[in-house]
Order: structure tokens, then sequence, then C-alpha cells
């Protein structure tokens, strides 16, 4: 017909004829069509969708799934490459590449079918992070045999990992999310999206030769099709996922969720529906996780709060562009470690017992833990480093704003005379970090667009004891809390008492060690994002791929200054513990 009516001919080569009855591929007609085109009675794929019978599809999913574990092996060779960031690009790839190449199944096939290769893709992306990360197998994904025989402490932090990896990064997970978990709502997207296509938002078909609407059908025969049985099934788990603490029906919520009156109005559900319903799945999960009833410590809570807080996971989609941007192996893998609560390699063989030094008490020996807790809120580890690198990074942000930014010294600080000079009397020391502005804008901190702003950058560990209990005063799920009370803390103190003295705003920028920043940190990025855009200075960062806009690159460049804090911390610590003098360089 194409050869008569347009001149055009079939590319013979990519025709397939499927059928599931020998005499329909012996039918005449079917013998008559060139002979290249390719005969099938067990199945066919039609853009890389296998339909069939059962073992002709598992068979293809499988196919799938071992073509994921090909490039997985050249992940492990790549993150063991003798390249400083090669740890860094072969988490941004395990991310953007290997995760996402079961999606498209999951939109065209249901739940109960791919559920086997889906549980084999994703523990097969969970054993590669896991190598990734040491060859000691850290989450524990490998060999269950030898689970007995490791130490309890390490298999529960492995299992709290393990679920964490699997949330989302904006809810303090690494992105590697399970597809088992998502399979319904993938499955209803997809139906959603071929709905719209042929049925208009009142289910009626667009053109009078397209059959009724499935999903208004009560006929037994279509209700017993196994794509119909599978999105009825898809809707029915999805009612049970969805029932959390605060939502205890779960049908109306979806239902709500959509914009729609039940499965029979699938039609004129929204087009993202599989991003809508996964967002709320992941929520759900998280929401599990941070409630009293859940298997997780308090601790363990609160880390993932900090983790999920604003600006905590900027260091994950980070692209090592520039130096600016990159970390080196040994900062990328305790980076990962250290969010996950895992044991750290340098500390597990180093000495349980520190000395520590402390005004109160002297020198006592205390017991140190070895996924680096300890290491955060000792007096005698190095916090200056970590410091230093946020305000370099605050600087850096700035000038790309087009402000000023300088470090602050003493004489900026002490209390000055009706003439301008310092007081002599005031032999005071405390100091800000950095001085920024003056800004074109009003801002946060001052609406005096003369004043320049005293940024002092301050740090704690969110699981420390006195800022556990603040979380708990601030509810479930509260990010950052900890950062606000230490900005607050410093605001209190600081502010009037240093616009009166130096004639300076003063704003405190706090940030928790495992990544969240406080209401101020937030308030100063926007500044910065506000005065870019008065300056007509570009909203993106010109050199850094991995951010769209102004605001995601300095939240880019303070948690990768952060993480590398951290890891110099953390390596100067054990150096310590085995009383070795740290190396000039990292290695």
């Amino acid at each position: 017909m194409l050869k008569e009516n347009r001149g055009e001919a079939c590319n013979v080569e990519k025709c397939k004829a499927f059928s599931f009855v020998a005499a329909s591929l012996a039918h005449p007609a079917v013998q008559a069509v060139d002979p290249a085109v390719k005969r099938h009675s067990d199945g066919v794929t039609v853009l890389g969708i296998p339909h069939g019978s059962d073992l002709f599809i598992q068979r293809e999913l499988s196919t799938i799934v071992d073509k994921t574990k090909l490039g997985l092996e050249e992940l492990r060779k790549l993150a063991w490459y003798h390249r400083e960031d090669s740890m860094q690009c072969a988490l941004l790839l395990l991310r953007y590449c290997a995760v996402p190449r079961f999606s498209h199944v999951l939109r065209a096939l249901p739940p109960n079918i791919v559920a086997t290769a889906a549980f084999a893709h994703h523990d097969a992306i969970m054993n590669c992070l896991s190598d990734l990360l040491g060859p000691d197998d850290p989450l524990f994904c490998r060999d269950e045999t030898l689970a007995p025989t490791r130490d309890a402490a390490h298999q529960t932090a492995a299992a709290v990992a393990r679920e964490q990896a699997a949330l989302p990064l904006r809810l303090g997970g690494l992105g590697m999310v399970n597809p088992c978990s998502v399979s319904d709502a993938a499955f209803l997207g997809g139906w959603v999206s071929s709905l719209s296509l042929l049925y208009d938002d009142g289910g009626n078909p667009i053109h009078p030769s397209l059959p009724s609407n499935p999903m208004q059908s009560h006929d037994a025969a279509v209700e017993r099709l196994p794509q119909i049985a599978g999105v009825r099934a898809a809707w029915s788990w999805l009612c049970t996922d969805l029932v959390t603490d605060e939502v205890p029906l779960g049908e109306p919520a979806l239902c709500k969720l959509l914009e729609i009156d039940g499965l029979s109005s699938l039609a004129k559900a929204p087009l993202k529906t599989q991003r809508i319903v996964s967002h709320e799945l992941a929520a759900t999960a998280f929401a599990r996780l941070q409630a009293p009833s859940s298997p997780l410590s308090q601790s363990d809570r609160v880390r993932l709060s900090s983790c999920a807080g604003y600006g905590a996971h900027a260091w994950l989609k980070a692209i090592p562009s520039t130096r600016l941007l990159m970390l080196n192996n040994n900062e990328a893998r305790t980076s990962v470690l250290f969010m996950l609560h895992l044991p750290h390699p340098l500390l597990v063989h180093c000495p349980t017992q520190h000395t520590c030094y402390t005004m109160s008490d002297g020198h006592q020996s205390r017991h140190a833990d070895v996924f680096g807790d300890h290491e955060m809120v000792c007096r005698n580890s190095d916090k200056l480093t970590r410091h230093n690198n946020i305000v370099r990074a605050i600087i850096i942000g700035s000038g790309l704003a087009g402000l000023s930014a300088r470090l602050s010294n003493v004489l900026e600080m002490r209390r000055r005379l009706p003439n301008g000079q310092v007081d002599p009397s005031d032999q005071s020391k405390k100091q800000a970090d950095l001085v920024v502005g003056p800004f074109s804008v009003p801002t946060h901190a001052c609406n005096d667009t003369s004043l320049e702003i005293l940024v002092d950058v301050c740090a704690c560990h969110p699981t420390a004891t006195t800022y556990i209990q603040n979380y708990a005063l601030s509810g479930p799920g509260q990010c950052g809390a900890g950062a606000n009370v230490i900005e607050n803390r410093k605001i209190g103190l600081n502010k009037e008492r240093l616009k009166a003295r130096t004639g300076y705003a003063f704003n405190a920028f706090g940030a928790e060690t495992y990544g969240a920043l406080g209401d101020n940190a937030k308030n100063l990025i926007r500044d910065l994002v506000q005065e870019a855009n008065a300056n007509s200075h570009p909203t993106t960062n010109l050199y850094n791929w991995s951010a769209s806009k102004f605001a995601e690159s300095v939240k880019q460049l303070v948690s990768i200054s952060l993480r590398r804090g951290i890891a110099t911390q953390l390596r100067k610590a054990a150096l310590a513990r085995r009383n070795l003098e740290p190396p000039l360089t990292l290695p």
C-alpha cells in the first residue's frame, strides 16, 4: 500500500510478523510478504518492550538486566581508576545512567511481570554502590552468609544505609531508587499517557473507530485482560502504599492527588502522574522512617532529616568541571560513608580509645566510634579546615554575584570612638569570618544598603546530644533545626552589639555536618541571587554544568567545601589516634 500510494517501501529488515498461532504465520497473506520479514511465534520486542509469552518476556527482561550489569562492571573499574575525580564521576554515572535503564519497561509492563527483573536490577545497582564504597562490601550486599559473623552494629548501620540510599536526593538519599517501589506508579503513568491520546477527559473515544474506554468497561472478558488486570492491581497497591499516620485513607488520598474521581476517570489524570505519585510514595517512605514507630534510632532519624535539608545534597549533583566542584576519591568515598553512617575504614583500623582535652576536665580518655560522630564534636579535631572551607566558598559565591567579599580582621570587630578610631580600651579578639557588600538591594540581615554584612560561619553536628533535643522539640522531619539553633545563638550574642560598635550588619551562616543549612544561611544565598539579578549578572555559573540556577551553584560550592573539610577532619583524627603525623598532601 505504501509503495502504491506514496512510492515508498517498508524496511523489511526491521519488520516482524508475530502470532501465538502457527497457522496464522502460515497464512498465504503472511507468506506473500517479503521472505526477509522475520516470523515469531513466542514474542516480539517493540521499542525495547517485549510482548509475547511469559517465558519470552522474562528472557528479554533478563537480557536488559545483564546489559546493565556489564555497564556496572565498567563503573567499578572507573571508580578505582587512578584519576583524581574518578569516584565522583562513577557516582554520577551510576545515578544518572545505570539506575534509569529499567524505567521505560516499568511504564509498559504490569508490575507483577517486571517484579523479578526489577529486583535483580536494583540488587545489581546496590552491589555496585557497595563496591564503589570499598572492597569489604560496606552495605553488606554481596554475601548474606557472612552477615551473622559481622558486628551487629555494622549490620544495623548497613540495613539503614540501604534504605536511605534508595531515597531520592531531596529526601536525604542517594537516588538509587528501587524500581519495585515505583513500578505501580510508573505503570499507572504509562496508562495515563496512552488514555490521554485516545480518550477525552470524559473517557469518550476521540474517534468513532476506537473501542470504548477499558477503564469504564464492566465486561468480565475485558477485566481479565493482563494489562487491564495489571492497572487495577497497580491502583489497588498504590492505595495501600499511600496510607500513613496522617492520611489513613489511601484511595481518597490518591484521587485527591490526581484530581480524579476514581480509576474510571483515569483518562483525565495529569500527564505527570508517574512523577506526582512517585514523589508522594517517596515522601510516604520518608515519613514512615521518621515516625516514632520506625525501627530507626532517634540519632538516625535526626541524621536523615539533616541529609534532607536545604543544600544538603548539592554535592551529589556537582559535576567536577572545575577544581572548585571536584572531590578527590578519598573525599568522595568518605562523604558517602559519612552520609550513610557507615564505618570509615581509617577509623575501623584505629584504637578505639582517644584522649581528649577540655577546659573543664583536662585530659580525658574517651571511647571514639568508627562512624566519625566523636570527631565531629571533639575539641581536639580539626574543625578549622571545615570552617575555613565554607568561608572560602561564600567568598567565591559573593564574587559571582558581583559583590566584594573579604576576610574580616580583629580591628573591624572592635569598638570605635566617635571620631572613627579604634577604642584602645577594647581588647576583644572575637571576630566574624568575612565581610560581604555593600548590597544594592535590601537584604534579610539589614534594609540599609549602605551597610556591609559581617558573616559568621558556624557548624554543628546534629546528632550530638544537644542538637538531638532541638530536633525532638521541632517535630519529626524538620530539617536544619541544629543549624537554626546555632545561628540564633550567634545572632543573639552579636547582632546589635556589632552594629553599634562597628557599623556593620551581622548575619550567621549555619551549616550542619550532614549538609543542611540554617534559615539565615538560606537567606544569605537568596540575597546573593537578588544581587546577581540586580547587577544583571547571569543567573547561571558559566563554568558549572551541573547548576542551572545561581542559587544551586552557590549551594554546590558550599556543599563541596563542607565535604572536603569533613574528609580532612576524619583523616587527621584517624592519624592522630595512631600517633602519626599527617603527610603534607592528601593521597
